[in-house]
Order: structure tokens, then sequence, then C-alpha cells
């Protein structure tokens, strides 16, 4: 499989066999790689064959936004949480945690807070 386009140091979009489209994540799978180098296979944690062009572009928002250490934080999470619960979760998780991690780090720096309107029933 070779590299099409780098995101990060950790994602990168890729040509399957087929020509269909696949984000693949790993550790360092994209650092100091080009278009046209080939992906190593030891480092590849997760492959998304892309369905059509809407998950891709949603998937490559939320990932080209991300620090590599946030996209490491996120694989970890989610590696976490599969051994532990002992199931495999879909895209729509990894776009939905990353993005959530993103923003709250984001927020955080800024010193941003926001107020849940429900926190006082919550702490109940």
């Amino acid at each position: 499989m070779k590299i099409d386009k780098v995101y990060n140091n950790n994602v990168v979009l890729a040509k399957g066999d087929q020509g269909e489209e696949i984000i693949v994540m790993g550790r360092g799978l994209g650092f100091q790689k080009k278009s046209g180098d080939e992906i190593e296979p030891a480092l590849v944690e997760k492959t998304f064959v892309m369905q059509d062009s809407t998950a891709t572009n949603e998937l490559t928002r939320v990932y080209i936004d991300l620090s590599p250490l946030e996209t490491e934080v996120v694989l970890d999470i989610i590696k976490h949480g599969q051994e532990v619960l002992k199931m495999t979760f879909d895209t729509a998780f990894y776009i939905a945690l990353a993005d959530h991690l993103h923003y709250t780090l984001q927020r955080t720096r800024e010193n941003l807070v926001i107020q849940n309107p429900l926190s006082w029933e919550i702490r109940k």
C-alpha cells in the first residue's frame, strides 16, 4: 500500500489495491514520509476503507487538525477500550472521540469554560 497524502506523523491517506481510499493510522506511520512511499505494515494500528467521499472528508477534517500527540492519545484510549470491553469500535467512534478530545484541549488552553446547564442535576 502506498501513501497518497500525509496528514500528520500518525495518519495518512493511502490507495488500496482496487484504488479505494484508505485512512491508515499508527504511531510514526507518516513521520518523514511523502506521497508515493510504501506504508510499513508493522506500524499500522487501524485502517478505514472509505465507502464514500463524505466519510473520507469527515475523518480527514478531524484528524488533520490533531497534533501527533493527540492522535496517539486517541489511539491509546481506543486500544485500551477495545481490550477491556472486548469489542471493536466503528469509524464514527474514532471521529467523535478525536473531535471531542481536540476541542476540549483547545478550550482548556484558551481557558474557556463551558457551563453545563444540567450539572447540578448530574451531581445529585
